[in-house]
Parts: C-alpha cells; sequence; structure tokens
C-alpha cells in the first residue's frame, strides 16, 4: 500500500473536481454537488469541503433528496415541490468491507481509498515532540482526506463505494429536479446542504478535446491542448498514439492524466494547455496522436482531431574550428577543421561574413561547400570581415563555429562629417544629428562639445557611436547661451577622419528678464510725466507700458518700444488720462524668448486744484538698535481725512528715488495722534538712503513729493 501512494504523491498537487475544494480558503463545512443527465438517467457526485465532513459521511452516511420543481417549462405546485423523495431507503454510506476487497484486487484507486478511509496511518515523519505531533496529525488528517477525493474522482466504482455518488434512473420526460445532499444523524445541521439542478433536457453531447499540438524533436514529442475550455466537464484525460496512420491507436497513459491546480496554473507560462511528453520509438516514423476527455462520471469522450510528425536526430554536438582568414591575391582565404570521420554525417559547410562579430551575418556561397571541403576563398571581402563556418548535418541541424576577425589594410580616414544640427529643450536635452558619410568601412562617429567660442573642446561620447544621433542632457544654469559641437568620423582601422564645422546650438532661455522700474510721476491738470528705467537683461527686445483705470480689470497698451529706442533714463508723457481720475500703470520688459517680467504696478492721478502742500516737518533717523530707518512726517492740509495712502519712495546714495512701499495711512499714524511713522526694515549697514514720501487721496489727486530725507544707516 505504502508504495502505491508514494506512485501518486506526484499528483497530489493535480485538480479535478473533488481536488479543487482543497484549495479553497477555509470556510464553513459543507457538500458540493454535480449533475450530468443523460437521455434516462441522472448521475449525481458530491464531495466534502473538509476532513470532518468526510468523516460525517464515513461515521453517519448522507441523504440524498429530489424535488420536483419544473413540469413541462412551468413551475410545480408548492405542496408538490416543497416534499422532496429520499432517493435511498437507508443513508448512502461507503460499502462493506467485502465490496472493498473486491475493489482492490483489480483498481489501484480503491486501495488508495481504502487506505484514506480505513488505513491505520497515513505518517509523514517521525517526529515525536508535542508541536511535531500536532503537525503530523493535521498533515495526516489532509493526507487521508486529499487521497480519498482523488481517487474518487479517477473511478466512478471508487466513487460509489466511498458514499459519494448515486445514479437517479427514475426520471421523466419534461421534468427538472433540485438535488439535495447533507449529512445524516446529529452532525447534519452543522454542514451545509449541497444542490444541483437536472433533467433530461439538460443532456448534451460531450465536446471532444480542442486545440491539439504537437512538437517533435529527438526521440520525444510534446503533445498539449487546450484544458481552460473543458475544466468544468473533463477532470482527466488519456492520450492515445497511432504508429499506422491513424488505423489504430494505443493508449499511452493506464491512469487517468489530470490536469494542473490552480496554484500550478498561475505559474505556468500558459495556463490555459495541458501538456504531456512521450518518447517516441524511433526517429523518422510518423506518428500520430489524439487526446480523449474523462469526465468525474466516468464517460469518455469523442478523440480529439489528430495531430502528427516524426522525431528527427539531433545535432551531432560538433563544431567546426576556423584556423584563420589569410590575404591573398584574390581576397581571404579561409581555413578551417572538422574530424574528417564525420564527413559522411554533413550536407556541407556554409561560410558567413558580417561587419561586427555579433552579427547580422550573409551567407557567401549558395551552394554548400562539400563535406570534404576545408577552406574557402572570399574574392570581395570588406575592410572589416568577422567569418563563421557552419556544417550542416543530414537532418539540417546547423553546427557554426566562433568568429574569427580578418582586416584590410587601410590608412585612408573617412571624410569629414556634414549637415550637423542640433537643438536643445527646454529640460536640458541635446539632440545633435548628422549626415550619413558614404564610406564603406564607416565605423562611426564621436561627439565633441564646447560651451565657449575658441575654447577647447571635450569629448563628450564613450563610445564609437554607430547612429547618426546623439542625445545628451546639458546644464541650463551656464551663463553663456550657445553650446559648440564638432563630429568626427573613424573608419574599422581606426582612421580619424578630420572634425566638422563647428555647429552653434542655442540654450533655450529659461530667465526671464529683470523687471523694469517706475521713477516719480508728476501730474498736472492736462497731463502726467511718467519717469521709468528699463530692464537691465541683456537679451531684452522691447518694453511695453500699460494703463488701466482703477476700478477696471483690463489693461490697455499705451505705449511700445522698441530695445533700440531704449535708454539709461525713460520717460513718457501721458495726455489722455482725464483729470480728477485715478489710473494704475505698468511697464512689461520682454525677451528675445518671449518672456515677460512686469514692473510694480504704480497708482496714480491727475492733481486737482486747491490742495495744499500735503507733506510736512518731514524727518528720518537711523535706528541700529532695531535694524531700522524710522520716517515721520505731518500732513496737514485740512484735508487729511480724505487721505487714501501715502506712497514711500526710497533711493540708495544719489540715486533717483523711486517707488518703493504703498501705506495705509490709518495704519502708519502714531501714537501721538498726529505725525505719521514709516519703519524701513529692509536696510543694510553702511549705506546712504534717500527718502521722499507723497499723499494721495481718494478721489485720486495728489500732493507733491515730500523734501528729501536722507539717512545714513
Amino acid at each position: 500500500m505504502r508504495s502505491i501512494i508514494l506512485n501518486f504523491i506526484i499528483v497530489l498537487s493535480l485538480c479535478s473536481f473533488s481536488f479543487e475544494l482543497q484549495g479553497q480558503e477555509e470556510q464553513k463545512d459543507a457538500f458540493k454537488m454535480i449533475s450530468r443527465a443523460t437521455e434516462s438517467e441522472v448521475m449525481l457526485r458530491w464531495a466534502p469541503n473538509s476532513p470532518t465532513v468526510l468523516d460525517a459521511i464515513k461515521n453517519e452516511g448522507c441523504i440524498v433528496v429530489r424535488h420536483t420543481v419544473l413540469r413541462n417549462g412551468k413551475v410545480t405546485p408548492f405542496s408538490e415541490r416543497s416534499v422532496g423523495k429520499q432517493l435511498s431507503p437507508t443513508p448512502i454510506k461507503p460499502a462493506s468491507e467485502t465490496v472493498w476487497k473486491g475493489l482492490m484486487a483489480k483498481s489501484d484507486f480503491a486501495k488508495v481509498a481504502a487506505q484514506a478511509l480505513f488505513g491505520k496511518g497515513f505518517e509523514v515523519s517521525n517526529e515525536v515532540n508535542d508541536i511535531g505531533s500536532i503537525i503530523n496529525a493535521s498533515r495526516e488528517q489532509n493526507n487521508r482526506f486529499g487521497f480519498a477525493l482523488f481517487a474518487a474522482d479517477q473511478s466512478t466504482e471508487v466513487a460509489e463505494a466511498m458514499g459519494l455518488m448515486y445514479v437517479d434512473k427514475d426520471i421523466k420526460d419534461g421534468e427538472r429536479y433540485l438535488y439535495k445532499v447533507y449529512a445524516a444523524g446529529s452532525s447534519g445541521s452543522q454542514i451545509d446542504t449541497g444542490f444541483t439542478l437536472a433533467g433530461k433536457e439538460d443532456f448534451y453531447p460531450l465536446p471532444k478535446p480542442l486545440y491539439i499540438k504537437a512538437e517533435f524533436d529527438d526521440r520525444v514529442v510534446e503533445v498539449s491542448w487546450n484544458k481552460k475550455y473543458f475544466n468544468d466537464i473533463y477532470s482527466a484525460y488519456f492520450i492515445e498514439r497511432s504508429a499506422d496512420n491513424g488505423q489504430t491507436y494505443q493508449r499511452l497513459n493506464e491512469k487517468p492524466f489530470v490536469n494542473l491546480t490552480k496554484g500550478q496554473e498561475q505559474a505556468s507560462v500558459d495556463a490555459s494547455r495541458a501538456f504531456y511528453l512521450d518518447s517516441l520509438p524511433r526517429n523518422g516514423k510518423l506518428y500520430m496522436y489524439r487526446v480523449i476527455g474523462r469526465t468525474p462520471f466516468g464517460e469518455m469522450s469523442p478523440p480529439s482531431d489528430a495531430v502528427a510528425g516524426m522525431g528527427q536526430n539531433g545535432p551531432l554536438g560538433l563544431h567546426p574550428a576556423l584556423i584563420g582568414s589569410f590575404p591573398g591575391e584574390d581576397g581571404f582565404n579561409i581555413v578551417w577543421r572538422f574530424p574528417e570521420d564525420y564527413n559522411s554525417e554533413l550536407k556541407g559547410f556554409r561560410i558567413e561574413r558580417a561587419n561586427k562579430a555579433e552579427g547580422p551575418y550573409e551567407i557567401l556561397n549558395k551552394n554548400l561547400l562539400p563535406p570534404n571541403e576545408r577552406n574557402f576563398t572570399d574574392p570581395k571581402p570588406n575592410p572589416t570581415n568577422y567569418y563563421k563556418i557552419t556544417a550542416i548535418d543530414l537532418n539540417d541541424n546547423p553546427m557554426s563555429s566562433y568568429p574569427g576577425l580578418a582586416q584590410l589594410e587601410d590608412s585612408t580616414p573617412p571624410a569629414a562629417p556634414t549637415g550637423v544640427r542640433g537643438i536643445i529643450d527646454s529640460t536640458g536635452v541635446m539632440k545633435v544629428v548628422w549626415d550619413l558619410g558614404n564610406e564603406p568601412d564607416l565605423m562611426g562617429w564621436r561627439v565633441y562639445i564646447g560651451n565657449k567660442k575658441g575654447a577647447e573642446f571635450k569629448q563628450i561620447t564613450k563610445d564609437v557611436l554607430t547612429r547618426t544621433v546623439f542625445i545628451d542632457t546639458i546644464s541650463m544654469r551656464m551663463a553663456n547661451a550657445e553650446v559648440y559641437v564638432k563630429i568626427m568620423a573613424l573608419d574599422f582601422h581606426h582612421n580619424p577622419s578630420t572634425f566638422s564645422e563647428i555647429q552653434t546650438i542655442r540654450r533655450p532661455d529659461l530667465i526671464p528678464p529683470s523687471p523694469p522700474a517706475i521713477g516719480k510721476i508728476d501730474a498736472t491738470e492736462d497731463r502726467l510725466f511718467f519717469d521709468w528705467h528699463p530692464s537691465s537683461s541683456l537679451d531684452v527686445a522691447g518694453h511695453k507700458i500699460y494703463r488701466k483705470y482703477t476700478f477696471s480689470e483690463n489693461w490697455e497698451l499705451v505705449k511700445e518700444y522698441e530695445n533700440k529706442e531704449i535708454k539709461d533714463d525713460m520717460r513718457w508723457v501721458d495726455v489722455d488720462a482725464k483729470p480728477g481720475y485715478k489710473y494704475h500703470y505698468k511697464v512689461e520688459a520682454i525677451d528675445l524668448s518671449g518672456y515677460v517680467t512686469p514692473s510694480i504696478v504704480i497708482e496714480s492721478g491727475k492733481v486737482k486744484t486747491g490742495m495744499e502742500t500735503g507733506i510736512s516737518n518731514e524727518k528720518g533717523k537711523a535706528d541700529r538698535e532695531n535694524k531700522q530707518v524710522e520716517l515721520t512726517w505731518l500732513c496737514k492740509d485740512g484735508k487729511e481725512k480724505y487721505l487714501s495712502r501715502f506712497v514711500i519712495y526710497r533711493a540708495y546714495g544719489n540715486a533717483k528715488p523711486v517707488a518703493y512701499e504703498s501705506l495705509d495711512p490709518t495704519k502708519a499714524l502714531g501714537t501721538d495722534g498726529k505725525r505719521y511713522v514709516y519703519k524701513n526694515k529692509q536696510v543694510k549697514m553702511n549705506t546712504s538712503y534717500t527718502y521722499q514720501i507723497k499723499a494721495v487721496y481718494a478721489d485720486g489727486a495728489e500732493s507733491p513729493l515730500s523734501k528729501k530725507i536722507k539717512v545714513n544707516y
């Protein structure tokens, strides 16, 4: 018995109807039931999903009940369909010892099932500690359960003897039945019932296995077929072979061939197919193969379509040895070795040539050289040649030598590369391309780069390029806006060409121009004098002045300057602004790449008549303890209640003050309620500052700038 179990252990990971139950996660004890209808009977199979349920079947048996639920396509009355008919007078239990002895005499599956159900043990280890005993007990229980269900799936006689099958022959035309199986006795309430629905109309002819393939090799063949389509129909297969062109077939597997389990399917390269390996009696003879499916009810499918083929002898395992390639008046003379004793096993030799050791190789001789030939002349060798000798045996198996290098003498360099051009994108990726040269022995190119005109170039290609394109990432933080590139070509003798013409590639401009600055704005009743300073960036293309009414969202372009019109100090006169209205102004700088940088927005307007000086008693001091410059002033002109804001102007040294910051008068009023206070904390030591102050009123009027306040900090 142990030897039988060991013979079957290799298939324990193989699945069928019952074995799918073992792969499921831990769940409630239950029966699983399937059926197969014919024109005269309904065959029923069920399986426990745990060792506990199998023990209940063994000890108490199970009961199969049938309910008639449909008749001629209509649901039967509740009074009829709610009452089930027990199909066996007593619970269905495993067969008696006498029956098992008869089965075991003719079936190895019966021996496995009997040992699993009634044997003394399925020991898996000799460990004797407590933990080991617990583990062994669990393993033994699972082994019994698995072997028992596997044996039942392979033999309907074993399934019936185990109490896992019943055939209902008392069926009628037009009726469909709901079958139930549950445990008898006290354990029935603890185990879920199994169900299946079947009737005569559910009969269908069994399909033949599909998509059969056979891969023939040296005295071996791999037969495969699609099993995914029939996982719910067939639990095993038989493979048959014919040696007389399909007149008769010999069954190759005495035991059913079983599908792979789900776990193995996931790890398989092609989980949808089953594979069977057969040894061929001999090569060169035609053999045909077909596959037959077997259901859990013991039915056999029609044979599949046959596939045919024959095995071929493998290669000799001998390879030519290239002795050398010797230059001569007629070209290169190629010489090789191959054992003379095996000439009779060859069809001949093939000579192959390539420009690189890794190929691709071209065949130089249209017809195979005779098996006794050991040299060949290449009349038109390339400047650089890699030769291989390939022997072809009688079964067309190729056996190649290692490649050997042969070069013609050459001291003429290739021409300088032409058509060099390139581009750099915004991420710093530089792409350079050039034209392909006409030299047949052109090996590749090297790329050199420089960051300044007249500076030394640096080679940036580690290896010789074999394509007319080079892609690299360069720094975008360099001060210079251009990159200089030149290319050198090399032939297979490493003769270098002269450099190509230098190609200038411009780095994309990613830095916007510096902002323009708005200086003093002098307003009168009929015009406004607008002083401003242009951007200091070198790549500025022009400037634009925009204006908008204070409460408008749309800016109006009022003046545009080209770069040639720009001076260090600019003045524009706005003669179109309406008196008494407040406006916002800004200046934009535009560089050659289209980047735009605006100045700060300045609010201004026409000054109304009758306005007093506004700013008086202005003072400033350096507060080094608090690291700030403090300004104070008065604004007593009788209209201070209409103040909108103060604009602070600031300059370094002797420069002209420009608008620096805007203040809310209510927040700038000092604690005495009279003087206004401004604290400038953005100051540097040992620096001279000049400040001026302007009052702006709610109606748009403005005071003149205050007297200059000079502070040495």
